[in-house]
């Protein structure tokens, strides 16, 4: 039961590593807008990063994502698990 409650949980943190890229996705522009808005309202310089910066965050997220479900998956498979018990 332990190993069963355990694995749904790595399920449901996964899922959060799936759909925190279509939230960012669908609202991630308006984000980025007010955030830009505010900082000039600060006062502060708004091109601190450079021009390829957001696809590059992307990415790595998007990796970071994608290598996770895989651990994730691969420690579930019951050969996997015997091998680190």
């Amino acid at each position: 039961m332990t190993v069963v409650l355990a694995s749904l949980l790595q399920y449901l943190l996964a899922a959060t590593f799936v759909i925190m890229p279509a939230i960012a996705y669908r609202y991630g522009d308006d984000a980025q807008r007010a955030a830009e808005a505010e900082v000039v309202k600060q006062g502060f310089a708004t091109d601190v990063f450079p021009a390829g910066f957001r696809y590059l965050v992307i990415t790595r997220f998007a990796l970071t994502t994608v290598g996770s479900l895989l651990v994730i998956t691969l420690l579930t498979i019951p050969p996997t698990n015997a091998y680190f018990h």
